[in-house]
């Protein structure tokens, strides 16, 4: 392929593997998970301690801990008791709930104790038909493979590991036949036909022997899809995707040689589901299995009972090209290191290349340290990093901390248990670092109420990505891909920066004990220190409805790389301060909407969140497009878009009416906001191209506007600015809700327009005849 620039390149290759579907609102918001969270009430618990602290929280993941026994799709009914009326109270506190779903399905089971999941997938009375057996076969590859046999005894108990399914829990051992010399007694599974026999480790003994279903065939998907009824039916609201692979850690029986020596189904055009298809070496299909997976699950959820027109979300790990196109993926455990840090900022950016949506680590890191690993527990993030990660990762597309309290790996992560770290670790804890501490959770909960009152803008990105597969998080080489000095001189600032959309400038601290940190403004434009704000000195809400911004400073040529003073301040006595926590500018002639903070993202909040809408001076035309819906229906997507228009085949052979439907019906609305300049004047026009959804329960009766002007050239009398409404006509408007007022301690005209008059070009609210391209304008004197 071949393009003129990186943006094109990203629009031509995801018009080639596909671009995803409208996901829910809320994944953009901040999410918490923990392998550790091991009860109902310990999940209470630290939600009760993000409500407490302020701290906006939107998802909570609940790892391998909820499982019973570790099978998969099921509930530990002693430790989550009452699963529904648990999962339904954290909805009402605005949190929804995923679990972690792995392939592997626990062999541990019987007549008398059935593991039903299991069973779908393997007939009882006919264990050896490949039409009805849904689980790799496990037919060895003998013939000269891809590397050299180790010569092992598959038989020997005492090379086999041991599993337990709760620390402290009964251990037992994997004691199955695996070739019984014997003819006279019932033969072991090597080249018996029976399923693949694997086996999964979640830490120490923790794990399971078991099954893999056969997602390679269109038939085991449709049956893994079915699957997730009881879990969704109990209040499941979204799916975590790990271990996606069949895991090779244990070298015994079946798992002796694998990947290389063992056949798999091949997963070929138009499967007869009756029939057993061709296979492969699972080496040569290992990606497939894990996008198969996704898959399997994205299709399943869409057509659950009590789904309908709901969107899904998936959040994954590992796989193929394409798999953007059902889920979501964080890139796995990692450590509580600045270099992990660093890695985390690039590796989201390269995703963002290949056309992926959702994209994101582990904030604060999965595991400790490594290079801390030889000291005693116990562990956690240091409170520096995890405040340099918090702030510089707030406009990536996945935010969620997540971390391992198993096996002594950490105590804490959530940023408000710092507060208490010294009541409970002092003595392991120098004095000198006592504001240090104190200083995570005010400062954590400004940029993740800062990204909150930014999530209209996170949206309007992903929104947006439908339709062109720009990313959410844009490296420079995308949004500036004219400035030439990013690919020499300016390199190394490509995967230590980004912008959120094309106006917003992140340049996250990557390194420990940074008082000033470099960063390179691109492109030719100016670019104006970020003023937006979040209210930590109690002053209430804005009396202009401008969200507490603040003042405008001198802007910057583009071009330029300049030293930014970042140092972590005491941020309870010097809360002001936060907000220089994080390097952070504004393109000039940018339009942001912003909102105001809650403590998760409601579609069932009954109560108006205003947007205000900043327009900030530079010298050329500049548009925004903003798009509302309901944040959760999938009718709201745009129908004509290709990946609604031209609808997969189905999975099996029968007719689903579901499969073959048009899903989207362009139930959103898009507001179109523009802005121009002559020698003394600046043109605002607001309308909407398209209009096919009511916002008025979401954002109110009124579009708010707060119109920039720089502290450099903001006049200080309120008499010099003059404002005036019209029409493309250039015809004056007049109407009791059309107001503004000047603001000069900010220099900011703050304008209210109804949105009844803005007017609706296209879909079913449409004012205008079609082709005319009517808005409503403001037009400005003396903000220049």
């Amino acid at each position: 392929m071949t393009a003129d620039d990186v943006p094109r390149m990203i629009w031509q290759y995801t018009s080639i593997v596909g671009r995803p579907k409208l996901k829910p609102r809320f994944i953009l918001g901040h999410h918490q998970g923990c392998y550790g969270y091991n009860s109902s009430a310990t999940v209470n618990g630290i939600v009760d301690g993000y409500r407490r602290s302020q701290i906006p929280l939107d998802g909570m993941h609940l790892d391998v801990d909820f499982q019973d026994r570790y099978r998969t799709f099921t509930v530990d009914g002693i430790n989550f008791p009452n699963v529904a009326g648990f999962l339904k109270n954290l909805r009402a506190r605005g949190v929804k709930c995923c679990t972690n779903i792995t392939p592997i399905m626990t062999l541990r089971e019987s007549d008398s104790d059935p593991y039903h999941s299991l069973r779908e997938f393997w007939d009882m009375g006919d264990k050896l038909n490949s039409a009805t057996n849904l689980l790799p076969l496990c037919w060895r590859y003998d013939s000269p493979g891809y590397m050299n046999a180790t010569h092992l005894d598959p038989d020997n108990l005492d090379d086999r590991p041991s599993f337990a399914d709760y620390i402290g829990g009964a251990v037992y051992h994997d004691d199955y036949v695996f070739i019984e010399p014997d003819p006279s007694k019932q033969q072991g599974n090597y080249n018996s036909g029976f399923p693949y026999h694997g086996g999964v480790s979640y830490g120490t003994n923790l794990g399971t022997p078991g099954y893999y279903p056969d997602l390679n065939r269109a038939v085991a998907r449709e049956k893994w899809g079915q699957q997730y009824q009881f879990l969704f039916d109990n209040g499941l609201e979204f799916v975590w995707q790990d271990m996606t692979t069949p895991a090779a850690g244990f070298s015994f029986g079946d798992m002796l040689g694998f990947p290389s020596r063992l056949l798999m189904s091949d997963d070929i055009y138009d499967q007869d589901p009756t029939k057993e298809p061709p296979t492969k070496t699972a080496i040569e299909l290992w990606g497939l299995y894990s996008y198969n997976l996704h898959k399997a699950t994205y299709h399943g959820l869409n057509k659950l009972k009590g789904r309908e027109n709901r969107r899904n979300f998936i959040i994954g790990r590992g796989s193929l090209t394409g798999m953007h196109r059902f889920a979501g993926l964080w890139t796995g455990d990692n450590g509580s290191s600045w270099d992990f840090w660093r890695i985390s900022l690039a590796q989201v950016l390269a995703l963002g290349y290949s056309g992926l949506t959702i994209a994101g680590v582990d904030m604060g890191g999965f595991t400790f340290d490594p290079a801390q690993s030889n000291l005693p527990p116990p562990h956690w993030c240091d409170p520096e990093l995890l405040i340099r990660w918090y702030s510089g990762a707030f406009l990536l597309p996945w935010y969620r901390n997540h971390y391992n309290q198993h096996f002594d790996t950490k105590v804490f992560q959530e940023p408000w248990q710092y507060t208490y770290a010294f009541q409970k670790f002092g003595s392991l804890i120098p004095s000198s670092l006592y504001s240090l501490y104190m200083s995570v959770e005010p400062i954590c909960r400004y940029y993740v109420q800062l990204r909150y009152s930014l999530i209209q803008a996170l949206y309007d990105a992903m929104f947006a990505n439908l339709i062109n597969g720009l990313p959410i998080a844009r490296a420079m080489l995308v949004t500036d891909p004219e400035d030439v000095s990013l690919f020499n001189a300016n390199e190394d600032y490509i995967d230590n920066q980004y912008l959120l959309g094309y106006n917003i400038l992140v340049c996250p601290v990557l390194n420990p004990g940074v008082f000033n940190r470099d960063i390179y403004l691109p492109g030719t434009t100016m670019w104006y220190p970020s003023n937006l704000r979040i209210d930590v000195n109690g002053f209430g809400p804005d009396p202009y409805g401008l969200k507490n911004a603040a003042q405008l400073e001198t802007p910057v040529s583009g071009g330029t790389t300049l030293s930014f003073g970042c140092s972590i301040p005491d941020a309870v006595n010097n809360a002001s301060q936060i907000a220089y926590v994080l390097p952070m500018y504004i393109r000039a002639g940018a339009i942001i909407p912003q909102v105001d903070v809650r403590q998760s993202i409601n579609e069932n909040d009954s109560t108006v969140n205003p947007l205000c809408i900043h327009i900030y001076p530079g010298k050329e035309a500049t548009s925004y497009s903003m798009y509302l819906d309901d944040g959760v229906s999938r009718d709201s997507a745009p129908a004509d878009l290709p990946q609604y228009k031209y609808r997969e085949q189905p999975d099996v052979h029968h007719t689903n009416k579901v499969d073959n439907a048009n899903e989207a019906k362009s139930k959103y609305r898009e507001v179109k906001i523009t802005q121009s300049y002559s020698t003394s004047d600046r043109l605002i026009t607001l309308a909407h191209p398209w209009d096919g959804y009511d916002a008025s329960a979401s954002v109110g009766p009124t579009y708010h506007l707060g119109i920039w002007a720089s502290k450099s050239t903001a006049p200080g009398d309120p008499e010099q600015v003059k404002f005036s409404f019209q029409d493309q006509d250039g015809k004056p408007i007049s109407d009791g809700g059309l107001v503004g007022k000047f603001d000069a301690t900010r220099g900011v005209l703050a304008l209210s327009v109804p949105i009844a008059l803005v007017p609706s070009l296209a879909g079913p609210n449409t004012q205008a005849p079609a082709g005319v391209n009517k808005f409503v304008a403001v037009k400005v004197t003396g903000l220049n």
